[in-house]
């Protein structure tokens, strides 16, 4: 990487946790360096709002699993400690 700075700020965290190609592409080579890239490809039409497009949908889908992971380990986890109680005779 081109930075040589070992610490890591709080939004580069956030930008990290939300997607981590976007936290390495900018810790990499810089916005500056990015958006002169982009510029260099000359299209015409952008295909940015598309790219963006599917990145929420791609946001949304990650979202809707770890809500429904997180619910069925909140699920097991009920039904081990009723499984608990009902061994130790609470139950």
């Amino acid at each position: 990487m081109k930075k040589s700075s070992t610490r890591i700020s709080a939004n580069e965290m956030n930008r990290f946790m939300y997607c981590p190609n976007q936290w390495y592409y900018k810790r990499t080579y810089g916005t500056k360096v990015l958006g002169e890239m982009y510029q260099a490809l000359d299209m015409e039409h952008s295909d940015h709002q598309d790219h963006f497009t599917k990145g929420m949908k791609h946001h949304s889908r990650y979202h809707l699993k770890y809500k429904v992971f997180k619910g069925i380990r909140l699920v097991l986890l009920g039904i081990i400690f009723l499984l608990i109680l009902k061994g130790v005779g609470v139950l």
